[in-house]
C-alpha cells in the first residue's frame, strides 16, 4: 500500500513554493497500483494574485492554462474548510490502515519535492502519515527509458489529480511484466 501525493505550487524548492493545490490515494500494491481512493483540494494560499507575482513566467503561465488561478480565485478555501477536508481524508485514508496501524510510502512523481514543499504548508499534517520510504515514478520512468521502454506521455494539464493518476500509469507501464 503506497499514499499517493502531488502538489502544484509557485514555483521549485530552491524559490521557497507555496503549495496551491494536493491531491491524496491510496495507491495498492505493485503491479496494478490500484487506486482505491482520491481526494484533492486547493489549499488557502491568501492574495493570490500576490502567489501569482511571486511564481515564475512559466509557473503562471502553466497554472494560468490549466485554470489553477482562476480556481484559486474562485474557490480558495478557508483555513478552516481546508482542515476539515485534511481530517476528512486522514480519517478517510484510516480505513486501509494508515496512520493508523502503520505509515506508508509515498507514492508520486518526484515525491521527494512533495514532501519537501508539504512540511511548511497547512498541509504538513498529511507528512504524519508516512514513512521516509518513497516510489518515485519519476526515477522509475527514466531507468525504463535507459533500456527502451518508453512510457506514455502525459497529456495532463499538470494538476495535482491528473498528474498523480498519470504515475500511476506510468508505473504501472514500467513494471508490466
Amino acid at each position: 500500500m503506497y499514499l499517493g501525493i502531488d502538489t502544484e505550487t509557485t514555483g521549485l524548492p530552491h524559490e521557497d513554493p507555496v503549495v496551491l493545490e494536493i491531491a491524496v490515494a491510496v495507491i495498492g500494491p505493485a503491479p496494478t497500483f490500484e487506486v482505491v481512493y482520491q481526494a484533492t483540494s486547493l489549499l488557502p494560499v491568501g492574495d493570490v494574485e500576490a502567489q501569482y507575482n511571486r511564481a515564475s513566467p512559466f509557473v503562471q503561465e502553466m497554472h494560468t492554462k490549466n485554470n489553477l488561478w482562476a480556481d484559486l480565485v474562485e474557490h480558495q478555501p478557508t483555513k478552516e474548510e481546508f482542515s476539515v477536508w485534511l481530517a476528512t481524508v486522514q480519517a478517510d485514508v484510516s480505513q486501509w490502515g494508515i496512520g493508523v496501524r502503520a505509515k506508508v510510502p509515498i507514492f508520486g512523481s518526484t515525491p521527494s519535492f512533495d514532501r519537501r514543499v508539504l512540511e511548511g504548508s497547512p498541509a504538513a499534517h498529511i507528512l504524519n502519515l508516512l514513512t521516509h520510504q518513497h516510489l518515485d515514478v519519476s526515477t522509475l520512468t527514466l531507468c525504463a527509458k535507459d533500456i527502451g521502454v518508453v512510457p506514455p506521455k502525459t497529456e495532463t494539464a499538470h494538476r495535482a489529480s491528473d498528474d498523480l493518476l498519470w504515475s500511476v500509469s506510468a508505473a504501472r507501464f514500467c513494471l508490466a511484466p
